[in-house]
């Protein structure tokens, strides 16, 4: 999943690309390519110690789930690779802005599961995220520390 979704936004130039970017992909996996259930990993970023610490422990949870569950699942160090971050100046994108774009994300309809990992209550926008899950139906896993 990592890759494709790198393959749609390698070339964004604002977040507002990379956001349209991922939604149609999502949207393909979903109606073409027959894909029926897709994955969001959600967690601290930048509440709560290094933002580097947190966005290592998010990955590796992502990683662990990809082992375990049979469908696409991502999550957003997929989405905002350093080379993206940097190009689209997303570090200058407004907080409020980033729950926005994560909260259209989910309501695209073609995210199914969204897996919150520990400490997610410490984030604004993780918690936007589970708020916005129960409120749209997606089925919401609670990950155990590893």
């Amino acid at each position: 999943m990592k890759e494709l979704i790198y393959e749609q936004i390698k070339f964004a130039s604002t977040v507002e690309d990379v956001r349209q970017s991922v939604v149609r992909l999502l949207g393909k996996l979903r109606l073409k390519d027959d894909v029926e259930r897709i994955g969001y990993v959600s967690g601290i970023i930048t509440s709560g110690g290094s933002i580097e610490e947190n966005i290592q422990r998010l990955i590796a949870h992502t990683d662990r789930l990809r082992t375990i569950h049979n469908f696409p699942i991502f999550t957003p160090p997929d989405v905002f690779p350093d080379d993206v971050f940097e190009r689209t100046n997303a570090i200058n994108h407004p907080s409020e802005k980033w729950i926005e774009f994560w909260r259209t994300i989910l309501e695209s309809g073609h995210v199914t599961d969204i897996f919150m990992t520990p400490r997610w209550q410490l984030s604004r926008g993780a918690t936007d995220e589970h708020e916005t899950a129960q409120r749209i139906g997606i089925t919401i896993h609670y990950v155990e520390e590893e």
